[in-house]
This record gives C-alpha cells, structure tokens and sequence, in this order.
C-alpha cells in the first residue's frame, strides 16, 4: 500500500489505488543492484496468491519467456495485453457474506527489462482466485486455484465440468481450479473444477469447500498435472487407482493426477495417518518422482523405509515433520518422520545438480538431529 516503492524501469510508476497493490522487483546477481521495480495493479486491490493457512503456494514462475506473476484483482482496469484470453474482468456479484466486489485472477508476465509481455484476468461473474502456477517442457503454464461460481470457462470432457453450489450467507466456501494456458495467456487448452466429489455427481451440500482448495500443482515430463490439497473428514476426493481410499482423520493430504488433456483421472487418492498433516509443499525431481514435506500430528503416519520411525514431540499439541517420496505413479518409495525432541516442519525442498534433495523448515527442538 506503499506510495514511494523505489521504481525503476517500471512497467508502473505509481499505486493504482484501492488497500493494496502488487509489486515485482529484480535484482541483479550482486543482490544490492536493482534491475527494475514496478507496481503491478488497478485502481482497486490485487494479491499475489491468497491460500490462508498454508505454505508452499507458487505464485512466481520463471521461465525462458519470463517472469510469471498469479494473484487476484479486483480491479476493472488492470493491465491486460491484446492478445490476452480474457480481457476484462468478470468478477461484478457481490459477495453476501462480505458485502464487497468480487475478484478475478489474473496472470502476467514480465521480460527481462520488467516489461510487461503478457496478461490476462482469470475467472467468472463470481470470485476466482489464481494461486499456483507452473510449467511443462513446452512453456504451456498451469495455474491452479480457488472459484466461488458455476458461470466459467470450463472445457468440455474434463473430468469436473459441473458446480451446483452457489454463494449464500451461509455457504461462504470455495472449490477448486485447474487451468493450462498457452504461453502467451492467448488460449485456454482446458479447464476443470476440481471438487472434492467423485464424476460428475456434484454435491451442493459440503459444509466447507475452502478445505478442498489445491495447495500445489506440477506436472511431469508427458505433461500430466499432480495436484496437491489437503482437506478434512467433511469432504470426499475421486477415488482412483489410490494407495490410500480412506480419510484418516483431521486433515489429510491428497494427490490427485490428471491424464494430458484432464478428461481422466490417473490416480486420486489420500494420504495422512489419524492426525492432520498441514503446511504441505511438493518438489518433482527430474525422473518424475515427487516428495511431498510438511507437518503431521498422525502417530501412524504412513511410513516406507524411515529414518525415523518414532513420533515423539514435547510440546503438547506441536506436529513433527515428515518427508515422503512418490514415484510418478504414485507409489510411496520412502517416507519419514523429520523430527527432534520437539516440533518441527519442512517448509519448502530444493533439488541440486546431482540430485540431492535440500530442504527447509523451522524447530523448536534444542536437541535436532545433527
């Protein structure tokens, strides 16, 4: 909400207005040099990725084409390119639990220079959110997030092409999104709810569709996408091909993969112990294997081959970590608790040139393992 962010060579030079704009900024390698800084945004509020109570959310991808930037707006007059898919925004209900406009997602993408080169809204008459975004080996971008209306672009044959509930004072709840787009945001290739509900059979009446918002997406090397949500016993997830069919409690994770064109499902399936598993974030290595990292406060915890098998923590109702490796597939290749004599949480993992596997979290234990 700043006035004075430093510009330079901005795409724009000044707020646009309403609680808040986005900004984008890169520095040189030095990291004290700045390349450009520009706001991003309309005369009302934007954001750049809006899933609460998670970590993990990619709402900056970079490419060969550029910089990719997801959020949402609500703003008329944000900047959208010529050749953007959808132009203008659709978000003009009002939300009746909040008495305020609706937004729509948008994604946009800057050059080297901080130029913009690419932008478009995402959504409908409703509120549409754009949280996650990614990539396949041909630049084709996914972007997965959260929708609050039935009157969107959705594709035909995909594997979730309807959504009966509708906003009400006392269904203020979201389900989820999957989109793939060409490069340039000129053309949708498809577009499918993803509902917590198996077919085409939707449900109106699940207490809280915010629970089945998709945390994560990737995609692997035949460009399927692997989304990753999590949700709670209230909610159903398409069962198939699954390792795990039944909900253990709390909050479990779920995998969901979808085939190239996301008219069928190739696998569906939890996973999580009796506890909840929460602040899940997910890394593909380069043969199409995933490791899923967060938290757990599940003491039977699906376990292969740990190197901690014992769930233990100090501080009452603190979580551990855990780590767990899937092959493209969905089979659970290994998987652990990641853990001291307290709480711990793996917050984000990284893969290095040969291989390894790095990753980041927080603790509180005073004796971690060294």
């Amino acid at each position: 909400s700043s006035l004075d962010l430093p510009v330079l060579n901005a795409s724009k030079n000044r707020h646009g207005g309403g609680d808040a704009d986005c900004f984008v900024a890169k520095f040189l390698c030095d990291g004290r040099t700045l390349a450009y800084c520009t706001y991003l945004g309309g005369s009302s509020p934007e954001g750049c990725s809006n899933v609460p109570y998670h970590t993990g959310e990619e709402s900056m991808l970079c490419t060969q084409k550029g910089l990719y930037i997801v959020g949402w707006t609500s703003s008329n007059d944000y900047p959208v390119t010529a050749n953007g898919v959808q132009r203008t925004n659709k978000g003009v209900q009002v939300h009746p639990a909040r008495s305020e406009p609706a937004w729509n997602g948008f994604i946009t993408r800057f050059n080297s220079s901080g130029a913009i080169t690419a932008s478009t809204y995402l959504g409908g008459p409703g509120e549409t959110s754009a949280d996650n975004i990614t990539t396949d080996r041909r630049g084709n971008l996914y972007v997965t997030g959260r929708i609050y209306d039935s009157l969107w672009c959705i594709t035909k044959g995909v594997v979730q092409p309807f959504l009966k509930f509708k906003w009400s004072k006392d269904h203020d709840g979201s389900a989820g999104y999957i989109a793939k787009l060409s490069a340039d945001c000129d053309s949708i290739m498809y577009a499918s709810y993803l509902l917590a509900v198996d077919g085409n059979n939707v449900d109106a009446k699940p207490t809280n569709f915010m629970n089945l918002a998709p945390l994560q997406i990737i995609v692997d090397s035949m460009e399927q996408a692997i989304i990753i949500g999590a949700s709670s016993f209230n909610e159903r997830i398409p069962i198939v091909g699954a390792r795990q069919t039944i909900h253990g409690g709390g909050y479990d994770a779920y995998m969901t993969k979808l085939n190239r064109t996301a008219t069928g499902y190739i696998y569906s399936s939890w996973f999580g112990g009796s506890g909840s598993e929460h602040r899940i974030n997910v890394m593909k290595d380069v043969s199409d294997n995933f490791y899923l990292g967060g938290a757990t406060w599940s003491k039977d915890f699906p376990l292969e081959r740990p190197l901690r098998t014992s769930y233990s923590p100090t501080i009452g109702n603190s979580g551990t970590g855990f780590l767990s490796k899937f092959s493209s597939a969905g089979d659970l290749l290994f998987s652990t608790y990641w853990l001291g004599s307290d709480s711990e949480s793996v917050r984000s993992m990284a893969i290095d040139r040969c291989g390894n596997l790095l990753i980041l979290g927080n603790t509180t234990s005073s004796r971690f393992p060294m």
